[in-house]
């Protein structure tokens, strides 16, 4: 079987800890966008990541095209971990994950190696994503949706439901949930964090006070339990 190739569009250490995580591929790192782009047209790889910086927003827009070409090349946007309303943009725009720098490399390149293994119909462009059988949420309008009825979002609502919906069911720490969503070393409080999970279970729990569907972990944090969901009628 021929080695797997990787082209990455990175500055310094990203690129680089990725090369040294992605064992038995050929990893190609470029700092230019302009150049990075034309060698994902000509080379056709087994898979891209792209991170920003270096990339602007209008070179997103040439990747978007390349992969639109070529819907078979899995795609995936490294950002800064306070970016989430880019990430979820790049998302509903057809890129395959979307990523905050700060995750791991190991992380990362165990990520990478499962997406491109993945047939190009099990990637499917994301849209909307189910929160439970009642509710989705829109990546594109960032609304979140019950039974097709849209229920606005203030953005830092939909940026945590989004979150929380990556891992269903895992338990997401407060600490953590704050850096994501605010910023890494934030000066939002717990009580910031409180806030907007008691306006999101307004939103979706039948009985705010007895959540079913945002449950909180005493001493941890939150987590999105699918396995108790009760179907508003």
């Amino acid at each position: 079987m021929s080695e797997r190739t990787c082209l990455v569009l990175a500055t310094g250490g990203p690129g680089l800890a990725l090369a040294n995580h992605l064992a038995g591929w050929t990893v190609r790192i470029f700092d230019d966008p302009g150049i990075f782009v034309a060698h994902l047209r000509a080379d056709r790889p087994d898979l891209a990541v792209v991170t920003s910086p270096p990339a602007r927003t209008i070179d997103l827009a040439r990747v978007e095209t390349e992969r639109r070409r070529w819907p078979g090349l899995p795609v995936v946007l490294l950002d800064p971990p306070d970016r989430v309303a880019e990430r979820l943009d790049a998302l509903s725009r057809g890129f395959d994950d979307a990523l905050p720098t700060s995750i791991e490399p190991d992380e990362l390149a165990g990520r990478l190696v499962r997406l491109a293994a993945r047939g190009p119909g099990q990637r499917p462009a994301a849209r909307r994503v189910a929160i439970t059988p009642s509710y989705e949420l829109d990546l594109l309008s960032r609304e979140l949706l019950r039974n097709g009825r849209r229920i606005p979002l203030r953005p830092k609502e939909f940026a945590l439901l989004s979150e929380l919906a990556r891992e269903p069911g895992v338990v997401r720490d407060r600490r953590d949930l704050l850096d994501r969503i605010w910023g890494p070393g934030t000066a939002a409080s717990s009580g910031t964090l409180n806030v907007h999970i008691r306006r999101l279970r307004m939103k979706i729990e039948p009985s705010p006070d007895h959540p079913a569907h945002l449950i909180t972990v005493r001493g941890v944090g939150y987590r999105l339990d699918r396995s108790t969901v009760v179907i508003q009628r």
